[in-house]
């Protein structure tokens, strides 16, 4: 997978995913949300959801396709 870019659109994969793979930041209610990447961390990205534009979350890096 590329490195991620401040202003990338993407999608958070499925719930199953973020479950088996014991994602540590990336919520489940997070499952295929799209967001914007906002800032890029050292351990995670900070995205802003569409449907929550007025607040960052943090993920998990393997957490999300690009779309």
């Amino acid at each position: 997978m590329r490195e991620p870019h401040i202003g990338d659109r993407i999608q958070i994969k499925s719930w199953g995913w973020i479950i088996k793979n014991n994602s540590i930041r990336t919520k489940v209610w997070m499952a295929k949300q799209p967001a914007t990447v906002v800032r890029i961390n050292k351990n995670t990205l900070t995205v802003r959801f569409d449907l929550y534009p007025a607040e960052n979350h943090y993920i998990d890096y393997d957490d999300f396709v690009y779309i």
